[in-house]
């Protein structure tokens, strides 16, 4: 050991033994911020040493963390994937300690950026301003939508809670649905201060969905109850694949049994309705609650915090998973022999490449000299305890005793070189820009290969293709991402397949104002599946959240069409003659 390395660690202020912290023989606490996550992970993991998404929900609750559904499962998918584990059930600690670190970053980075542009809301867009609308009815403060007949809980429940707090409503539930009551409840929704939406399990409810999703595209105050999905409906078994209890696996996307339409239709809801900051609700009575508190209290529905009974929701749009994913390339880089550990050498090499840092801490140092001390062989980390490690590192503060500043000064003239390296050295990823998002039915269709993808490449328009031959929940995510990052959207609701979730997300975008062109296609009675005989009443479900769709998108002005060829040549002359006018 160098002289300078031993006065600078003489003169160190005092701190914990890290190797009597060690718990079950597993070096996982090698100071106060992992010591701190560990007390809260044990509050959460059931004795069990692991998280499942809903622990691990709650354990970051009780960091002030409030990531969505979507983001649980991110983590949960690139910890598994990371750790090569089956099934992708859980986090380990340390893994939970390389998110929730990463959550508080990019928390603060979003709570600054927020500061410097006066914009204190979570949400990541401004939502657009409601349009002015003629009433010829009189307003009420709950419009009490979602699921209808044959469902009771708007009588047994809502309506009695809402008479005790004295709150007027509407209730658009009658015995035989028209046509002709959309505008009437179109006007009911205008003049409502919030919408209470309740997705039932006893109906497809699938034009309440794409409802929902519009509503909250389009920034109103929306309280949104899904109590599951339905496995049968008006008496008919509907075909399965998974639950919403169930984990969803590829297989699951990739058969288009009815189950896994709906599955995949509730999963991209609730996440575009977290987008906007709002908490999902299980429970009607809680969700009631919140409502009166809302009105009473004059608050926005993203203030309802867990005291209420609400998940809140921050910061929905932010990315995880990439500093786990940058940990392991760390940890494959420097192990030597046993691909599953790392020595502690080069645990301080990976340390320090993973954090563009070259410092050592107080628990590397106990951990070396305590092996030394015992003769022992040199000791190895698996994955879990270097991610506690890493952990630590990134946290550590050098404390600036006068011999540690001149041991920083000597070491940082040695290593500016070095430094100034590693930083411009980092990889700058830009933002990859498109024309178009190729939207709509994806399995079993080829329209967007053989017929809009040359369109827009003839016209020099550049699209984003969403279509895989495999797909789950974490390509949410990329896909609002390419969504966001793409001017135009084209849509293609086919005549093929029931669109549901296809339904949802472009009626949250039509709320949103994006500029977007819509293909829509009625399903034929008789229409078979895979080989599944779709019958008549799921076909007018179907057709109903379709129909639902196209008035919506026609009152706010969208190009409607039946043809995939027209709808294209269509978008390619609107951002033409858009271009054409930006030019002049």
């Amino acid at each position: 050991m160098s002289f300078f390395k031993r006065i600078y660690r003489r003169y160190q202020p005092h701190c914990d033994d890290v190797t009597l912290n060690w718990l079950k023989e597993s070096n996982i606490v090698f100071g106060p911020t992992t010591r701190n996550l560990l007390s809260i992970f044990e509050k959460h993991d059931k004795g069990t040493g692991k998280l499942d998404r809903k622990s691990l929900n709650e354990a970051l609750n009780g960091l002030d963390l409030y990531p969505t559904k979507t983001q649980v499962y991110e983590m949960v998918k690139v910890g598994s994937e990371c750790s090569h584990r089956k099934p992708e059930d859980h986090v380990t600690f340390g893994e939970f300690c390389i998110f929730a670190t990463e959550l508080i970053e990019q928390y603060e980075e979003h709570k600054l950026a927020c500061l410097s542009s006066e914009d204190t809301s979570y949400a990541y867009t401004q939502p657009p301003a409601r349009p002015p609308f003629l009433s010829y009815m009189s307003s009420f403060q709950v419009f009490l939508g979602g699921s209808c007949n044959p469902t009771t809980w708007r009588r047994d429940i809502a309506i009695p809670l809402l008479k005790q707090y004295g709150l007027t409503y509407y209730n658009p539930q009658v015995e035989e649905w028209d046509p002709h009551l959309i505008e009437v409840e179109e006007q009911a929704k205008q003049l409502a201060q919030l919408l209470l939406f309740v997705i039932d399990n006893t109906t497809r409810s699938a034009a309440s969905l794409v409802e929902a999703a519009y509503l909250a595209g389009n920034g109103r105050q929306v309280i949104l109850v899904i109590k599951g999905i339905p496995e049968e409906v008006a008496g008919e078994i509907l075909t399965q694949a998974s639950t919403s209890q169930t984990p969803v696996t590829h297989s699951d996307y990739d058969s288009q049994c009815e189950l896994s339409d709906l599955t995949r239709a509730h999963h991209f809801l609730v996440d575009l309705v977290q987008r906007q900051c709002l908490p999902i609700f299980d429970d009607i009575e809680t969700a009631v609650h919140c409502a009166a508190k809302v009105i009473n209290q004059g608050i926005p529905i993203s203030a309802l915090d867990l005291k209420d009974g609400a998940q809140p929701v921050r910061y929905p749009n932010v990315r995880v998973g990439q500093k786990l994913i940058n940990t392991k390339c760390a940890f494959k880089e420097f192990h030597q022999k046993d691909v599953s550990k790392i020595s502690i050498r080069d645990s301080l090499l990976a340390l320090k490449s993973l954090h563009h840092k070259d410092f050592s801490f107080p628990a590397y140092w106990q951990i070396e000299e305590s092996s030394r001390f015992k003769h022992e062989d040199e000791k190895y980390f698996d994955f879990n305890e270097f991610c506690c490690l890493a952990t630590e590192y990134r946290n550590y503060e050098q404390p600036m005793h006068p011999f540690a500043r001149i041991y920083s000064m000597l070491q940082g003239s040695l290593n500016g070189v070095m430094s100034r390296w590693s930083r411009q050295s980092q990889p700058c990823v830009p933002v990859l820009k498109r024309d178009v998002y190729l939207g709509g039915t994806c399995r079993n269709t080829t329209w967007r290969e053989e017929i809009t993808i040359p369109l827009l490449r003839n016209n020099g328009l550049s699209s984003f293709n969403p279509q895989l031959t495999e797909w789950d929940l974490r390509y949410i995510a990329i896909e609002a991402e390419a969504k966001e990052n793409s001017e135009y959207m084209l849509y293609v609701i086919g005549n093929s397949s029931r669109g549901i979730a296809s339904m949802v997300e472009v009626a949250y975008y039509v709320g949103q104002c994006r500029k977007l062109v819509l293909c829509v296609q009625n399903l034929q009675y008789g229409l078979k599946i895979e080989g599944e005989q779709l019958t008549d009443r799921a076909i007018t479900d179907y057709n109903r959240a379709r129909q639902y769709l196209v008035d919506v998108v026609s009152r706010c002005g969208i190009p409607i069409l039946d043809d995939i060829a027209t709808a294209t040549v269509s978008l390619i002359e609107k951002i033409q003659a858009e271009r054409a006018l930006k030019s002049q």
